[in-house]
């Protein structure tokens, strides 16, 4: 096998993995701002105070986000057995 043969072997499995590249990206950034409303809930706990609504509703998206994107890993998976 050439190196051009390599080359091209290698871009077309980096293209397989594109969806899964994305979903993983997707799923980080969730990830990273959910973190980010851990601090705020801890706060209100301790303050015994509530989350406010907008907050809570963005918790709410974020979380619809997230299964929406493990859906799609889940499906890409069981797309490519």
């Amino acid at each position: 096998m050439n190196y051009r043969e390599i080359l091209a072997r290698q871009l077309e499995e980096i293209l397989e993995k594109q969806e899964e590249i994305i979903i993983n990206d997707n799923l980080a950034k969730v990830c990273r701002e959910l973190d980010h409303f851990s601090k705020k809930i801890v706060k209100c706990l301790e303050d015994n105070v509530d989350l406010p609504e907008v907050d809570k509703e963005r918790i709410q998206e974020l979380n619809d986000e997230y299964n929406a994107n493990i859906k799609k890993y889940r499906d890409l998976k069981n797309s490519n057995i």
